[in-house]
């Protein structure tokens, strides 16, 4: 169920903040659980029981899909009240794709940093799924600076949909 973001970047310390402002910012989430909830993301194992999951009857109580097969463990990690009509599993999923949205932008801007490239053409995946500002910005030059994953990822939502944003492409213009 949960993805390896310690493939994704080398800095740990880096990921797991990144990761608890994400967590923090869904506003469903135990805070009390966070730094558990973390491992999960950035290890990506599970750090609870697998085996034993919610019966029909405590997902209905719950206000969740009765179809879906979600751990009881898994739970914990969310505010109890606030977690009705969702999958649980998806919203973990959500905080694993905009992190590893986040941290591709940051390679691409440091290896074309490291080319001298100024300039990147903005590329995303146009349908259903994607937000505005990524179809808004789409085939679009921009400047290539520091804070560039921050802008993009404060802007981009594509991440709500379970998908991977809008990312960076070569465009040659030197200095």
């Amino acid at each position: 169920m949960f993805y390896s973001c310690s493939e994704v970047v080398e800095n740990i310390p880096f990921t797991r903040e990144i990761a608890k402002k994400y967590i923090v910012e869904a506003g469903i989430f135990n805070l009390a659980k966070i730094d558990l909830l973390i491992d999960c993301i950035v290890i990506g194992e599970p750090n609870f029981n697998t085996e034993l999951f919610l019966t029909t009857d405590e997902k209905r109580n719950l206000g969740l899909n009765t179809r879906l097969k979600i751990e009881k463990e898994l739970i914990d990690f969310f505010e109890i009240d606030k977690i009705k009509g969702l999958n649980p599993k998806d919203e973990i999923h959500k905080i694993y794709f905009r992190l590893f949205h986040y941290f591709s932008i940051l390679r691409n801007v440091k290896k074309f940093k490291q080319m001298g490239a100024k300039k990147a053409l903005f590329l995303c995946c146009d349908d259903e799924r994607t937000c505005s500002f990524c179809k808004n910005n789409n085939n679009k030059k921009i400047d290539i600076s520091d804070d560039l994953a921050e802008y993009i990822d404060k802007n981009c939502s594509c991440y709500k949909n379970k998908r991977i944003g809008g990312n960076i492409a070569f465009e040659y213009e030197y200095e």
